[in-house]
């Protein structure tokens, strides 16, 4: 509700600086749940409407077909919220996945995927290997290693062997 706030405010904002973008309620939500709270993913997604759009009202439908990543947006608030710690966000967000007919098997793949990457990370920084090497090896963009050993940075092995054992578990 937040973001549909936010998106409301700045179609306003940009309609004062002559911006012809006009969106139903319906396009707003569904951008919003597209872009989740990335406020710059939301404001780039607004540029690419309005350059669509040329003027004429943009509904559910157009939004759904041009807003990318909408459903990997949301794999990824997922994993965000579970790694982070942010139980609230996470049982919305699977809540949200499970409502839209994702299978929980891969709900519980793409987590286990981050957690595995954590351990990869932690393992390499230990090691001591170069950004590059410790990309390859976790499968991340290297200009992302950082923000992932950042996070990994916040468990302790025993954590990570446990989120391990509940993800098996779970499976």
């Amino acid at each position: 509700k937040e973001i549909a706030s936010w998106i409301r405010s700045e179609l306003k904002d940009r309609k004062a600086i002559g911006s012809k973008l006009d969106m139903t309620d319906g396009a707003v939500r569904a951008l919003a749940e597209a872009s989740g709270a990335d406020l710059w993913a939301v404001s780039n997604e607004l540029d690419k409407l309005e350059i669509y759009a040329q003027g004429e009202t943009v509904d559910e439908r157009i939004v759904v077909q041009l807003v990318a990543n909408a459903r990997d947006t949301k794999m990824w608030d997922l994993t965000d919220a579970v790694v982070a710690g942010n139980e609230r966000k996470a049982l919305e967000t699977l809540g949200r996945l499970l409502v839209d007919g994702e299978p929980p098997p891969l709900l519980s793949s793409v987590v286990a995927r981050q957690y595995r990457q954590l351990v990869i990370v932690t393992e390499q920084r230990e090691r001591r290997a170069p950004d590059g090497e410790v990309a390859r090896a976790a499968g991340v963009p290297e200009w992302k290693v950082g923000s992932v050993a950042a996070l990994a940075g916040r468990y302790e092995w025993l954590q990570l062997r446990r989120a391990y054992q509940l993800l098996l578990d779970a499976d």
